[in-house]
């Protein structure tokens, strides 16, 4: 058996095993996992009865999903979970396989299966775990990546715009269409999506107008939402001026990094025309700028770091084991500042990563980057 064969059946032996240990854990102590699925159970019913689900069970999403997710009361609660769980795990596999099949054919399977099995902490793992609807968001935006990389620009903007439908903040991903070289084509493609996402949006203002207000003030009220469940870069600037009481400069410090972020990363989208370097810096510049990123959210950059992986030379590979032989001592070990920081670093691993990882795509850029294909 050569290497790549003993790599893919490792690699998928290994997730194998994982996630039947996970179902099975779930599948045993249902009262413990897939907290999120009881909301999207629980929060329809309530609300054709007059609750107020926005402020008491923490529904978090548009009102024209409350007559849509009622349908799942058709089913008993527990026959629900399985369902919802079993769709989820086939999501997963799909995503794998997209980006195995349409996106990256040169990258080993192997290779891939593992970084979204176990990318950015294990960020897909958590919510499977959480029973949080991100894999499904997750897997409209990587049909919408294939798309993007095919060049049929309207195909993605109407996949983001319905993955936007859910969390809202996807829609900024339309912003991609604006760089690439086929102008005329995705600036109509960037019109008719945005024009379709406020239609969406419009519909649930007339239909659902007290839903809706609900709905801004709930979405509002969990920015502020952080640490190891949410690490943003504002939740770790919230953390850190909390401790010397200097929140105050949090809000200002926070929009100066973001402009920042986003003007570097226009200034490196613009020395490239290849659909996926785009997508790949974009999507990472996305991750970072939100004030609020949960840490199931970031198996969004999983395509990114694979991209990554044809970029990556010797002089990265010497940073980043620096960086992570320094960042991974042991604690106890570590002056107390350090510790401290350290233990920051656990809490808020997802961001640091996609931090490195934007680092060394805007690093990438240069003019001769459509040449650029991951490989590894």
């Amino acid at each position: 058996m050569n290497s790549k064969k003993a790599l893919l059946w490792f690699s998928l032996a290994f997730i194998a095993l994982s996630i039947y240990r996970a179902t099975a854990l779930f599948s045993h102590e249902i009262e413990n996992y897939q907290w999120d699925s009881k909301v999207y159970y629980n929060a329809p019913v309530a609300w054709s009865q007059g609750t107020d689900v926005y402020s008491q069970l923490n529904f978090v999403y548009p009102p024209f999903w409350l007559p849509v997710f009622k349908v799942f009361s058709l089913l008993n609660f527990n026959t629900f979970y399985f369902v919802f769980l079993l769709f989820k795990a086939m999501a997963l596999a799909a995503i794998t396989l997209i980006l195995w099949k349409s996106v990256f054919p040169k990258v080993h399977l192997g290779v891939i299966a593992l970084l979204v099995w176990l990318g950015f902490y294990g960020s897909l793992f958590l919510d499977l775990r959480a029973g949080n609807i991100g894999i499904i968001e997750t897997l409209l935006i990587t049909l919408a990546l294939r798309e993007f990389v095919k060049k049929k620009w309207r195909r993605f903007g109407i996949l983001i715009v319905i993955a936007a439908s859910f969390k809202m903040t996807p829609i900024l991903l339309l912003g991609l269409l604006l760089f690439v070289n086929e102008k005329k084509k995705a600036l109509s493609a960037f019109k008719f999506s945005v024009g379709l996402f406020l239609g969406y949006l419009l519909l649930n203002a007339l239909v659902f107008p007290a839903e809706s207000k609900a709905f801004v003030l709930a979405s509002l009220s969990r920015v502020k939402e952080g640490g190891i469940v949410a690490p943003s870069i504002f939740s770790l600037l919230n953390e850190l001026t909390e401790t010397g009481k200097l929140t105050f400069i949090a809000a200002p410090l926070y929009l100066f990094i973001v402009a920042a972020i986003a003007y570097i990363t226009w200034k490196a989208i613009r020395k490239t025309q290849d659909p996926l370097f785009i997508y790949s810096l974009g999507v990472t510049a996305y991750g970072l700028i939100l004030p609020r990123m949960k840490d199931y959210g970031y198996g969004l950059l999983i395509p990114a770091a694979i991209f990554s992986l044809g970029l990556i030379d010797k002089r990265h590979g010497r940073y980043i084991l620096v960086f992570l032989l320094i960042m991974t001592s042991t604690v106890q070990v570590l002056p107390p500042l350090v510790n401290f920081l350290t233990i920051l670093f656990w809490n808020y691993l997802p961001m640091f990563q996609a931090l490195l990882l934007w680092a060394i795509l805007v690093e990438s850029a240069k003019p001769n980057t459509t040449k650029v294909t991951a490989r590894t």
